[in-house]
């Protein structure tokens, strides 16, 4: 089974992706694999990335939140 990153919003919108090898960057810059409007959300928020473990980790990517 892969992992899978789900994401919702308060209006319900939601965002599933498969994870892979490849970091995941979410934030409101145009280069992000998921990008975001909201304003509470830096422009480079978060990655999501495999660790050498083989678990998933998330990292603050210098949000201001």
């Amino acid at each position: 089974m892969s992992a899978r990153l789900s994401l919702s919003t308060e209006e319900g919108v939601v965002l599933d992706l498969r994870l892979g090898s490849q970091p995941v960057r979410i934030g409101r810059a145009k280069d992000n694999t998921v990008r975001s409007d909201d304003k509470r959300t830096s422009r480079h928020h978060a990655i999501v990335r495999r660790s050498e473990s083989g678990d998933y980790e998330v990292e603050d990517a210098g949000s201001s939140f």
